[in-house]
């Protein structure tokens, strides 16, 4: 299974470059009606920042399993680099899951 999953300090490295990138690249659609020169309704969507979210989220729990998970009967011992990494991913992938929907940082503000 690890092979499949490839290397754990590869996506440590990888996982967080993608979420502060999800903050300057984003794939949208946006639309607002007017009515006598005032904004009746108003709507936001990031396909790339909730793309961002659920690959930080699914990868931030991993990170964090293998973190604390035992890698033999007698081996005890938690990873707390990638605990507090999976932590901090899973996080980012609220603030881009509410980005995504234009809740927070979207033109509708």
């Amino acid at each position: 299974m690890r092979d499949l999953l490839g290397s754990l300090d590869t996506k440590a490295k990888v996982l967080p470059i993608l979420a502060v990138l999800a903050f300057f690249i984003s794939l949208s659609a946006s639309s607002s009606s007017t009515v006598n020169g005032e904004v009746t309704s108003c709507s936001h969507f990031d396909v790339f920042a909730l793309g961002v979210a659920v690959i930080c989220l699914v990868g931030g729990a991993l990170l964090g399993w293998y973190a604390v998970r035992p890698r033999n009967p007698d081996d005890r011992s938690v990873r707390p680099w990638h605990a507090v990494l999976g932590i901090a991913l899973v996080l980012v992938s609220v603030v881009h899951a509410v980005r995504a929907f234009g809740i927070i940082g979207g033109p509708c503000n």
